[in-house]
């Protein structure tokens, strides 16, 4: 049993479905994609975010807000 299904079983939830979740190759895999993919746009963290396409640091709700009112006008 994996660190991750250790944590599933210590919050409660079913670990029998944990542990099959984990072991399906399928979805490690595009676990794996998405992290690399993450890693190329250099996300080092949660929460990132891209607005049109460029990496922005939003660090207040009106830089947010401006940013996704200027996107949404275009």
């Amino acid at each position: 049993m994996g660190l991750l299904v250790t944590f599933a079983g210590e919050l409660g939830l079913d670990t029998a479905a944990s542990d099959q979740t984990v072991a399906d190759t399928a979805k490690t895999t595009r676990i794996e994609e998405d992290f690399a993919g993450g890693k190329a746009m250099e996300v080092w963290d949660t929460s990132t975010f891209f607005v049109d396409g460029e990496k922005r640091e939003l660090n207040s709700l009106t830089v947010i807000t401006d940013l996704l009112g200027c996107a949404v006008a275009n």
